[in-house]
């Protein structure tokens, strides 16, 4: 049994990188924790966070995984987490930590849910989830922007 999350910044490839895995590792599910949270409260991230807050959000992103975790514990899967996630990780799943080399258009999302505080403060979120990122991952894929995710025959999970 294999089971993974894919951890990372917002807008390196996590949910691009999902989509793909679901297409090479078809005996495995693959799923996006906040396309979770937006089916089962029946409500945008951004709505979610507008009306709510952080707080509320960040609760149902605990409640939605370890929900997650309990009806898939005998399957394999790839969970994608959101950039903020911060809840501890069970040791027997793979952490694989998400990462992006290149950004051509240097976009900052900041249309996101709470990227409305300035540099400053995505400067210092970076930093600090950065250090949880590295702590926790197993493996560290880098993808290229405009690059194929697999290489002829690569194999990744």
């Amino acid at each position: 049994m294999n089971q993974w999350v894919l951890v990372g910044h917002r807008g390196v490839g996590k949910s691009s990188l999902l989509k793909e895995l679901s297409h090479r590792y078809t005996s495995m599910k693959c799923q996006s924790l906040d396309q979770l949270i937006v089916d089962g409260e029946r409500s945008s991230i951004i709505d979610i966070f507008s009306k709510n807050g952080e707080a509320h959000f960040r609760a149902l992103e605990k409640q939605y995984f370890y929900m997650f975790l309990k009806n898939n514990m005998d399957s394999s899967f790839v969970l994608d987490l959101g950039a903020g996630f911060s809840c501890d990780l069970p040791e027997n799943i793979y952490k694989l930590w998400v990462r992006r080399l290149t950004s051509s258009a240097h976009n900052m999302f900041l249309d996101r849910p709470n990227l409305k505080g300035g540099l400053k403060m995505l400067e210092a979120q970076f930093l600090e989830r950065e250090k949880s990122y590295a702590s926790k991952a197993d493996l560290v894929v880098e993808l290229r922007e405009g690059v194929d995710f697999f290489q002829k025959g690569e194999e990744l999970l």
